[in-house]
């Protein structure tokens, strides 16, 4: 890989762990704050990991058979920064539900796309320690950001919504900055070779895989969601 596109992805990396700075740390205290009762803030984020079941091996597929990811990237950065900035305007479970969704749906396929590019351009042998060495720097941005948030916050949190609206009128437009930099992206095309996308077989390896990655996900974005509410 060459160090141009490593550092790209790099701060593509940064930038999507980054949003998480603000969203891990408030999303769920900011539902809270705007009325919503803990089982209808579980009942939100959960609606979003739901959907993505059904949206994102749609959107997959299609960026498969288009063979680009960055056209998708762009248009899911723009959908969750627009859903996250709406949420000072929201009111009511469904508001927050409906914002909540598309808001977790866009970060899913930027996570997502970010694994994909950087397996197209490494050897299969080298793939993990690729990606982790640049999504190490996702943690430094998570840092960051988070810090940032804190200082926005600071005092202002006792005054409940109000006072967490900074993190959600600045925090979003993280996602503008991934939306503008996609193009740029290093975005390796499949080899003629290798023929049409397929769908992998299900192999003993792969189905482990599945199962703890479905268990990561469920203390990512189930379990600790509701941290911040009990800190």
């Amino acid at each position: 890989m060459r160090r141009s596109d490593a550092v790209r992805l790099a701060t593509y990396l940064c930038l999507v762990t980054s949003t998480m700075g603000f969203l891990q740390p408030f999303l769920s205290l900011y539902m809270e704050a705007g009325g919503l009762t803990r089982s209808q803030i579980g009942i939100s984020q959960g609606l979003g990991a739901a959907l993505a079941l059904l949206i994102q091996p749609i959107i997959g597929r299609w960026s498969d058979r288009l063979d680009a990811r960055r056209p998708f990237i762009a248009a899911s950065a723009l959908m969750a920064m627009g859903a996250y900035l709406a949420f000072p305007y929201a009111r009511g479970f469904a508001a927050f539900a409906g914002l909540a969704a598309l808001g977790a749906n866009g970060l899913v396929y930027l996570n997502a796309a970010g694994a994909v590019m950087i397996g197209r351009m490494v050897q299969a042998r080298s793939g993990g320690a690729a990606y982790a060495n640049l999504r190490v720097w996702g943690s430094v941005g998570y840092i960051v950001v988070s810090m940032i948030s804190g200082q926005l916050v600071g005092p202002r949190l006792a005054a409940g919504r109000e006072g967490l609206e900074p993190v959600f009128r600045f925090g979003p437009f993280l996602f503008l900055v991934i939306a503008l930099m996609a193009f740029s992206l290093p975005d390796a095309k499949r080899e003629a070779s290798a023929g049409p996308a397929q769908k992998a077989p299900l192999t003993s390896n792969l189905r482990w895989f599945l199962i703890a990655f479905g268990l990561y996900n469920l203390a990512l974005y189930g379990a600790t969601g509701f941290l911040p509410i009990f800190m």
